[in-house]
């Protein structure tokens, strides 16, 4: 009730202030100013801070609509949650971004942004997406490294199908190519899948039927996030979803 009370104050004064300001002297009018100036910080803070969580869509939701016969979905911590460190302005090899996202390169310059981004449009599900701007680069590649979940490995084998669904935008045209990488005892599985960028939303499906899989010793898994001459360029990867189905069988 004092809150409300001190809050209904506040405007009267500010609008009874501003409705007489024409009427007042030059010193009564450096004062009225002075006052406004030191409130505007604040203001413009919780401004900042209000429309950041408010946005749509909203911190914390994770909405998806993963496959009907999926026995596994996920969209990693980069694009559902707000994480600690938010950007570089140059990013050194295998930065995270949030846990279990990597990003590698070899450039000696290092004239790479990488950040999480606020999402807002409204075809957007996931709360963040992580951005990459590439200014002059030397190096021979650039990727990401998506470390799978533990729960992605529990009953994996050849029946079954990995699927990513993904949002992408791009500045300008590049190669971009998502690579699955399964560990099982010590050797290293790997199927390649293109990008296609003429599409906004893209759904790629990783078929493990031709893998020489040992179901008994898997180990880990991994995406990577290839980009292929991506000089004078900047990748956002709106959303980001990785979903495991069973294989049909005929």
């Amino acid at each position: 009730m004092f809150r409300k009370y001190s809050n209904e104050k506040a405007i009267k004064y500010w609008s009874t202030a501003a409705s007489e300001l024409r009427q007042q002297s030059y010193e009564q009018i450096a004062e009225v100013s002075d006052k406004a100036r030191s409130l505007l910080p604040h203001l413009n803070d919780i401004s900042h801070h209000a429309d950041h969580v408010l946005r749509l869509p909203r911190i914390g939701t994770n909405h998806y609509q993963p496959p009907k016969d999926a026995d596994f979905s996920w969209r990693p911590p980069a694009w559902r949650a707000e994480i600690a460190q938010k950007g570089y302005a140059s990013v050194a090899s295998s930065a995270p971004m949030g846990r279990g996202l990597k990003l590698f390169h070899d450039c000696p310059h290092g004239e790479i942004a990488l950040r999480q981004v606020r999402n807002s449009s409204s075809t957007d599900l996931a709360p963040f997406g992580v951005s990459v701007e590439v200014f002059d680069f030397a190096g021979t590649f650039l990727s990401f490294a998506l470390e799978l979940p533990d729960e992605a490995l529990t009953d994996l084998s050849a029946r079954k199908i990995l699927q990513v669904d993904g949002v992408f935008s791009v500045e300008r045209p590049l190669g971009l190519f998502v690579r699955l990488n399964i560990q099982h005892g010590p050797n290293v599985e790997q199927v390649l899948n293109t990008v296609p960028l003429d599409q906004g939303e893209v759904s790629l499906e990783f078929y493990l039927g031709y893998l020489k899989l040992n179901e008994k010793r898997m180990q880990r898994a991994w995406l990577d996030i290839i980009f292929e001459n991506p000089k004078m360029n900047a990748v956002t990867l709106r959303d980001f979803l990785v979903h495991r189905r069973p294989r049909a069988q005929y």
